[in-house]
């Protein structure tokens, strides 16, 4: 009986799971169509969208914190003009989530890093290197 009663609870953590991903996922298409429709932000706007922290591997996967070596691993996505459409991608360098602050003060024309030097540096994988700064 607990056998199948994990089983159960297992499944219906994932099935909340994926609603809540599908519901953040609406969310962003909600948020990028809006942003588009308005001609002050169509054409000029970036998304940069991250978790806060990543999830254990294997059977742990629901786990974090400094206890799970894995869960430092997240990801990131861009969409905007100056990102180009790349897809997944996992053979860059390693980027960190201390270089998103850099990566967006990029877009705007400032650097970050020479504000604060021990900040990361911009995300140079995310766009094309020469895309010039606004």
């Amino acid at each position: 009986m607990s056998r199948d009663l994990s089983t159960v609870c297992h499944w219906l953590f994932q099935s909340k799971r994926c609603h809540a991903v599908h519901r953040a996922d609406l969310y962003l298409q909600v948020l990028w169509e809006t942003l588009q429709s308005m001609p002050e932000y169509r054409g000029r706007t970036t998304l940069i969208f991250s978790t806060d922290h990543g999830r254990a591997a294997g059977s742990r996967w629901s786990e974090h914190g400094t206890e799970e070596p894995s869960s430092k691993y997240i990801w990131m996505a861009f969409l905007g003009p100056d990102t180009p459409a790349l897809g997944e991608r996992s053979q860059i360098p390693a980027v960190q989530q201390n270089q998103i602050a850099a990566t967006l003060a990029w877009f705007l024309g400032e650097d970050y890093v020479a504000e604060v030097p021990k900040a990361g540096h911009r995300i140079g994988a995310v766009f094309d290197i020469s895309v010039p700064k606004r």
